[in-house]
């Protein structure tokens, strides 16, 4: 049993009309299609930014070495002062370094960005990294960074492990910005496609408006009337051409009806006159009973009744199929009231 004050069969449901529908479809796909092509950008664009730090602090690794220089328990760097671009890339690549000794993992030399970040290796870490000299990310109270190991050897046949690493916080700081973009422009994104689609819906729905409107227009005095079609052979198309079959279906139908009613009508009028020549007949029979005498004239008024109900259906049928044109004229209310 339904609680007291509630509606038996549940809560109305509310019906949305269909340019709504249509509006609210076309904005969800479109949601889910930039939330789709938002992610994958954000994806390819985090994968090309690790990429190129990647490749630049390989470049950096690798370049660092022709500038490397071991000197007992020192390693230092030799730069050619009249070179400007060398100065700017050995200081770029010695930003955040250090090299370990690879026979004792001793450190040898660190830069001060290196040092303050608190990396410095053991002999054990050292041997790992000699035996695998792979890039790693490291989180710091400075931010991310990532280091690149590699081997390097001098003339003399000394080994040693070069880490150099930079900081990922431009990498971090772009991708933040970018997906603050998309928090900020998708949904004013969707809301102008909402709007958009709403419009689009309203035009695409014109022409079934007007077929509607055309639709309206038609009433069992007008079926020949036929709604009109637009020649694209879209589904609008479609529509109102099976709707005009109908409506011929329906006048032949109809036609057929009042025809059969007209045939009827005139057929039951001879019986009827029939049975009517007998009653009279029968009532002018000398030594009739009043009571036969009134059965006869019942019979006889009912038979006009009948003859007049007949009358009345085929002035409709005459009416319905355009063979009695409607004339207007004024009338005595009095005398009507009176008849």
């Amino acid at each position: 049993h339904p609680r007291r004050g509630l509606h038996p069969h549940g809560p109305p449901r509310v019906t949305l009309s269909l340019r709504t529908r249509l509006a609210v479809g076309s904005t969800m796909v479109f949601g889910l299609l930039v939330g789709g092509v938002s992610v994958v950008t954000y994806r390819m664009l985090a994968s090309q930014l690790d990429t190129d730090v990647s490749e630049r602090i390989l470049a950096l690794a690798q370049g660092l070495h022709g500038y490397l220089r071991i000197e007992g328990e020192m390693a230092i760097t030799e730069v050619a002062t009249d070179d400007d671009e060398q100065a700017a890339f050995v200081r770029e690549a010695t930003e955040y370094f250090q090299v370990y000794d690879a026979t004792s993992g001793r450190l040898l030399a660190e830069s001060a960005g290196i040092a303050a970040l608190g990396l410095q290796l053991t002999s054990a870490e050292v041997t790992t990294f000699i035996g695998r000299p792979l890039p790693f990310d490291v989180v710091t109270e400075l931010g991310r960074f990532r280091i690149e190991s590699s081997l390097g050897a001098t003339p003399q046949g000394r080994t040693y492990l070069l880490q150099v690493g930079t900081s990922l916080a431009p990498l971090d700081a772009t991708l933040a910005r970018y997906r603050t973009l998309l928090w900020w422009r998708v949904p004013a994104l969707l809301a102008a496609a909402g709007l958009v689609f709403w419009w689009f819906a309203g035009l695409a729905l014109r022409p079934l408006s007007q077929v509607a409107a055309a639709t309206d227009a038609v009433d069992i005095a007008s079926l020949g009337a036929r709604l009109p079609v637009r020649g694209s052979g879209d589904e609008l198309d479609l529509v109102a051409s099976a709707f005009n079959r109908t409506l011929a279906r329906l006048e032949q139908s109809v036609g057929d009806m009042r025809q059969f009613s007209s045939a009827l009508a005139h057929e039951l009028r001879t019986p009827l006159a029939g049975l009517r020549g007998q009653s009279e007949l029968a009532l002018r029979t000398p030594g009739l009973a009043p009571a036969q005498r009134d059965l006869f004239a019942g019979q006889i008024d009912e038979v006009d009744r009948l003859t007049r109900l007949i009358g009345h259906i085929l002035t409709l049928a005459r009416a319905e199929s355009g063979e009695i044109r409607l004339q207007r004229t004024r009338v005595d209310l009095g005398q009507l009231v009176a008849d």
